[in-house]
């Protein structure tokens, strides 16, 4: 309807300047809206090739994080399943004459239960294990995440939790990956190990990369001194 569909256009007025197609948003929810197919180039991210698609909107979703705006819908053209598309990745954007019907049994709820951003999935997730030191254990029991349970408050204030999110590409899920990042080392992966694994390394490649670096600028100042 036309108000909603002045505020919601206003309230997203940089989505230009951030995605270089002024009318991408406006044809997307044109397509949720006439059930009307949408057809558009996409890259994928870390990619540097535009393949395709033509996806059958089902739902409008933004990110928590960046206010990054989603669509979420069947893509008929090579996947030929449910995927999350950024509107930002999208170029050439353009409605086709066919039109759809949404899946009764389509829940956005239950599509996004496990997603720690936009990306969902219908299957099991991954279950992750964390420990976060005191410092950390707070913002953890005060904040809102999606599926994670305190498992248990040990003695000197650190706090194990459990939780399941989606997995992504390798069946590693990044979005959480993403946020555990954000603790820097107040917080340690128990499992599972790939996870464990990926954790380690990038805090290895980090310590590699400045520690050095960090080693050689004491040295000077001590030497200047």
């Amino acid at each position: 309807p036309q108000p909603l569909r002045e505020l919601l256009l206003k309230s997203t007025e940089s989505l230009e300047a951030r995605n270089g197609d002024s009318r991408t948003l406006e044809l997307v929810t044109r397509a949720l809206l006439e059930r009307r197919v949408l057809a558009f180039e996409y890259r994928s991210a870390g990619s540097r090739n535009w393949r395709p698609k033509e996806v059958l909107v089902y739902f409008l979703e933004a990110n928590r994080t960046n206010l990054g705006l989603y669509a979420i819908g069947y893509e008929r053209s090579f996947h030929k399943a449910v995927h999350t598309f950024k509107l930002s990745r999208m170029r050439n954007t353009r409605l086709l004459e066919e039109t759809y019907e949404i899946p009764q049994d389509f829940d956005p709820q239950a599509y996004l239960r496990q997603a720690w951003g936009v990306v969902g999935v219908w299957e099991k997730g991954v279950e992750i294990r964390l420990r976060f030191t005191p410092e950390a254990a707070w913002r953890v029991l005060e904040g809102d995440y999606p599926g994670l349970q305190a498992e248990k408050e040990l003695e000197d204030g650190s706090l194990l939790t459990r939780l399941e999110a989606a997995p992504f590409k390798g069946g590693v899920p990044w979005e959480v990956l993403a946020w555990i990042r954000s603790f820097g080392p107040r917080v340690e992966v128990l499992s599972p190990p790939e996870l464990r694994r990926l954790w380690l390394e990038e805090a290895e490649q980090l310590l590699a990369r400045y520690g050095v670096r960090k080693e050689a600028s004491e040295t000077s100042l001590k030497a200047g001194a």
